[in-house]
């Protein structure tokens, strides 16, 4: 079987890009865990680069939902937002 991609329309509405590749991810993993492999980058993830983190594939590997992975980053997500606010422009 060859995928030669997906397309997604935003339609509104709330939207993140995250939690839309963690789904799309974890859903492809747990039906075609043959074809779910992650790409080595070196030493590392590819996926950890763009993440930022590895709590990101670990938490899609083990199969938790997007809700438990967002209580795990909260806390730092609160920080670097209380960071960035003096050097937001509006």
């Amino acid at each position: 079987m060859v995928c030669g991609g997906v397309q997604i329309f935003y339609a509104g509405g709330n939207f993140s890009p995250t939690e839309a590749a963690y789904r799309i991810i974890g859903s492809i993993m747990k039906h075609y865990p043959y074809y779910a492999r992650w790409e080595r980058y070196g030493p590392s993830y590819s996926i950890d680069s763009l993440a930022g983190t590895d709590k990101f594939r670990a938490f899609i590997q083990s199969g938790r939902p997007w809700e438990e992975f967002m209580k795990e980053i909260a806390a730092g997500i609160k920080a670097f937002n209380k960071k960035r606010k003096k050097y937001a422009l509006y």
